[in-house]
């Protein structure tokens, strides 16, 4: 008997071989500096936004709805 495909959790190409995802081939091709610099994109992404910069967007966006904080 053939395996439920709900089994299998990888996807296979036509051949029957796993496929990689592009992270995984893109850290395959560009070794360990592709790696690390997966990594530091991904501990910035991962940042939380500053307070400041919070309220910054904030006020940008009530001014673009047409409401001001009375500031002229």
């Amino acid at each position: 008997m053939e395996p439920a495909l709900a089994e299998n959790s990888k996807a296979h190409d036509t051949d029957g071989h796993a496929r990689r995802s592009k992270a995984e081939a893109g850290d395959a091709e560009l070794g360990e500096f592709g790696k690390r610099l997966r990594q530091i994109y991904q501990d910035t992404v991962d940042e939380p936004i500053p307070d400041e910069m919070k309220s910054l967007l904030d006020r940008l966006d009530d001014n673009s709805n047409g409401r001001s904080d009375g500031a002229s």
